[in-house]
């Protein structure tokens, strides 16, 4: 823990400027290890125009800054869907709200935060999100203050989106991603509200995100 206040006249030692920027869009911001689906970990180099073009899909597509409140991080931060949550808080401006393990494991202290710290966005799991739409359901309660709720990085069948957006609010979007950490974390959504599918059906993964193909 560094205490700023015991390092002023360190501090008074550097220029007051921002300093000049030097990354270009093909420079790494960072390197993600994932498994995919091999199982031998693997290191992703993820650069900065990767990055920028995922804040922007976000904000053309979904309008963070002007629609929603505060983010709720599920995720270990050693998962791509950390990073995405980090980065659509940091470039919309908003709130993110860090979830205890423990309370992500239990519905309704789940759905508490939520209330609390007024969280209208969040990135599921299939596991997580029929937990807590057991729990509303079996409590009498909506996801009405919802205003997007992500699923992903799971299986994810037709009639559990069907579910789920019958819990919202008409102004919600349930949006099914898909996406590999070499693509940056998001490739395609799939909103389908109406679509007649057969609801034994996978979710589809939809269609590409702006600048993906």
């Amino acid at each position: 823990i560094l205490c700023l206040n015991s390092l002023d006249k360190e501090l008074a030692k550097h220029p007051n400027e921002n300093p000049a920027g030097c990354s270009q869009e093909q420079d790494i911001a960072f390197v993600l290890y994932t498994s995919g689906s091999t199982g031998n970990p693997k290191g992703v180099q993820v650069t900065h125009g990767n990055m920028i073009n995922n804040c922007f899909l976000w904000e053309h597509t979904f309008q963070l800054s002007s629609t929603i409140t505060a983010i709720c991080q599920m995720a270990f931060f050693s998962l791509a869907v950390f990073q995405g949550d980090l980065f659509r808080a940091l470039s919309s401006g908003k709130k993110l709200v860090i979830c205890p393990n423990a309370t992500l494991m239990s519905p309704r202290n789940l759905y508490e935060l939520m209330q609390q710290e007024k969280i209208d966005f969040g990135e599921f799991v299939p596991t997580i999100l029929r937990e807590l739409s057991h729990y509303v359901t079996n409590n009498g309660l909506d996801l009405h203050f919802m205003k997007i709720i992500i699923v992903s990085a799971d299986r994810w069948y037709v009639r559990e989106h069907q579910e789920i957006q019958q819990l919202c609010g008409p102004g919600t979007s349930l949006v099914h991603v898909y996406g590999l950490s070499e693509t940056s974390l998001d490739s395609t959504f799939f909103l389908g509200t109406d679509l007649d599918l057969n609801q034994n059906q996978l979710t589809p993964i939809g269609r590409p995100f702006p600048n993906v193909r």
